[in-house]
């Protein structure tokens, strides 16, 4: 399931790194936490438990949505250092045109990123796996520690969507609780309450 081989050294010690495994049990079980495997290079062999495998206080994991676009992006967490990479590889389709848009100013692209999203929700004839890929980028951007990554995520590309009813309406159906939670943000400062 994780990839993670038992050894019973790591077990007594959770943070001895060597052994079965190069990294400590600890930094498995945050790692296991955050992608889904024990470690990114695991991530390709590893499945989703069953029911009668996850434990009654299991850590929070992130949605499987964000696991399989976290494989697409090499495993690596999202991160401002990394999101327009990060976008560029899990949505080829985007892309940049050479001068058009900076690739060091996110704001910039992901206000590009917006758009693009916006007009593939209004095309009923939209690739629905290129939608899925654009969805699961927001989904990542959503699920990261990284502050100003949800600030991008809120500024860059939610404002523009929140402009139309029906594409928030698309986007929270597909993406759920957090993004619903973010658009409401938007809105509450709008409405001069945020």
């Amino acid at each position: 399931m994780c990839f993670w081989e038992d050894d019973q050294s790591q077990f007594d010690d959770p943070d001895y790194t060597g052994g079965a495994n190069a990294s400590s049990l600890n930094e498995a079980r945050a790692t296991f936490a955050r992608i889904g495997a024990s470690s990114a290079d695991d991530l390709e062999f590893v499945r989703a438990p069953l029911p009668n495998e996850i434990p009654r206080c299991e850590i929070p994991r992130a949605s499987e949505r964000t696991i399989r676009a976290e494989r697409e992006t090499d495993g690596r967490p999202i991160s401002n250092n990394n999101l327009v990479e990060s976008l560029l590889r899990l949505v080829p389709e985007f892309g940049l045109e050479p001068g058009e848009k900076d690739p060091e100013l996110p704001y910039v692209v992901l206000g590009g990123f917006a758009l693009f999203v916006r007009n593939l929700l209004r095309d009923s004839s939209a690739d629905p796996d290129l939608v899925e890929r654009c969805m699961s980028f927001l989904q990542l951007m959503a699920d990261s520690s990284d502050a100003d990554v949800e600030n991008l995520l809120v500024v860059g590309i939610l404002e523009v969507l929140a402009d139309e009813p029906e594409c928030r309406r698309q986007v929270s159906a597909r993406l759920g609780q957090r993004i619903s939670e973010l658009f409401d943000e938007v809105e509450r400062f709008w409405r001069g309450g945020g």
